[in-house]
């Protein structure tokens, strides 16, 4: 909020890129049952990066981390 507060809505963008990265890597890790670079008996594949992915929003264009995944097996 305080990053907000000193930017502006011109920082809005960005907050929301970091929030929605970082919602999308503990999916991933919820998703594999495993953190990264650790592994797990119950591992359900293994992380492959991540792929951008631009979206136009009312903030601007915002370019978001799409995680990748190897499905095992």
């Amino acid at each position: 909020m305080q990053r907000l507060a000193d930017e502006g809505l011109d920082g809005l963008a960005e907050l929301i890129r970091e929030l929605v990265n970082g919602a999308k890597q503990i999916e991933r890790e919820r998703h594999l049952n495993a953190k990264p670079y650790k592994g797990s008996e119950g591992r359900h594949g293994h992380a492959h990066g991540c792929k951008p992915k631009t979206v136009k929003t009312r903030v601007g264009a915002i370019t978001f981390d799409i995680p990748q995944v190897r499905e095992g097996g």
